[in-house]
């Protein structure tokens, strides 16, 4: 019976983790003005790591969570690994337990865009705005034109309350790709924030 009690909380967190996931990184504008509408670039941790669903979490995601933090205590100095985890961890809905193992990789790949893309992400994901911001400055210090970066930045600051930092940075995206996705995006927050 307590096999059965564990199998349907893990069960739950999975559907959670889908819905979290849809919401975060399929949406193709914000929903609300005060809610977070980040986005990252990143692809699959790992072509044999699936998203956990109803029939892999049991084996494949549990197993591979805990391959990888074997990994990472052996050797701390894995990016690929401890991204790897971390970007498994956020799939998963523990965007509070991917944050350390994202902030560890970071350390180690600093110029890393799709990592620290995913760090802002479980950032805001717990709701705490600021590092979300203090993460995303540190990936436009390093590349000042990355679409995403500057999307989210936006959809950020819209989170908080600050619309005119959030139609700044928005309208720095129309100015560089007006053609681009997050182009479009910006203009819906724009929209949605009344600028």
């Amino acid at each position: 019976m307590k096999r059965n009690s564990i199998t349907y909380l893990l069960l739950g967190a999975v559907v959670a983790a889908l819905v979290v996931y849809t919401l975060f990184f399929w949406r193709k504008q914000p929903t609300e003005v005060n809610e977070p509408a980040v986005t990252h670039d990143r692809v699959p941790p790992h072509p044999s790591s699936e998203t956990p669903s109803k029939n892999n979490v049991n084996e494949t995601y549990v197993q591979r969570v805990e391959e990888l933090k074997k990994s990472v205590e052996k050797n701390p100095s894995n990016a690929d690994h401890l991204s790897m985890l971390a970007a498994l961890l956020m799939d998963g809905h523990q965007a509070s337990d991917a944050i350390p193992y994202f902030e560890r990789a970071a350390r180690l790949q600093p110029k890393n865009d799709s990592l620290l893309l995913d760090l802002s992400v479980c950032y805001s994901m717990v709701k705490k705005y600021d590092a979300a911001l203090e993460i995303t400055d540190r990936l436009l210090h390093n590349n000042s034109k990355n679409l995403t970066a500057l999307y989210n930045k936006g959809a950020l600051y819209a989170t908080l309350g600050k619309k005119e930092d959030a139609s700044r940075w928005w309208k720095k995206i129309l100015a560089l790709a007006p053609a681009s996705e997050e182009a479009k995006k910006a203009k819906s927050g724009l929209t949605a924030i009344g600028r």
